[in-house]
């Protein structure tokens, strides 16, 4: 007879172990390791896959890790020390450019966002903490400082607003003329 437990596990589509031949293909496959992805193309030119991944960032000049102590701070546990000589100031200087090409993202207000500060803007003004304590409008409880940073990204959403409409409005005279 078999154990009810047993048979439940049977039912129930339970894992079985991987024949031998399974096992030496994730075996294979742990071994060559994860390639490079073709991101960059010069940091695929440069990277040697013998190295790991630290000893590769260092040869081009980089950290691997952006939390490490550059300057040899003895209140942190991780020190790196990048050697000059071989430091590929090409590609450094080309990721920089690169890294000042793309802008920062800044979000913009919902519908129900703008709806909410308008309405404690016109009942309160800019007293963060009256908005903060009244509770009819501020059903979510938010502080001062998360009621200001609305505030400031509901004008923001206004400023892009009114200069896309502005805009809009000089392609459109070009348009008719």
């Amino acid at each position: 007879m078999v154990n009810p437990r047993q048979r439940r596990k049977q039912r129930a589509g339970h894992v079985r172990r991987q024949t031998r031949k399974q096992a030496r293909e994730t075996k294979r496959k742990r071994k060559e390791g994860k390639k490079v992805a073709n991101v960059i193309p010069e940091i695929t030119r440069v990277w040697d896959r013998k190295k790991g991944v630290k000893a590769n960032m260092a040869a081009i000049g980089l950290v691997s890790d952006p939390n490490v102590d550059l300057y040899g701070d003895k209140d942190r546990m991780h020190q790196v020390k990048i050697d000059a000589s071989n430091v590929r100031y090409d590609i450094v200087e080309m990721l920089e450019r690169e890294a000042a090409k793309n802008k920062a993202y800044k979000a913009y207000s919902s519908r129900g966002e703008v709806l909410f500060v308008q309405r404690c803007l016109q009942t309160h003004g800019s007293d963060y903490t009256t908005m903060a304590r009244d509770i009819k409008l501020n059903t979510h409880q938010h502080t001062p400082a998360q009621l200001r940073k609305k505030v400031e990204k509901y004008l923001y959403t206004l400023q892009v607003m009114v200069q896309t409409s502005r805009e809009r409005k000089q392609k459109e005279e070009e348009e008719e003329e």
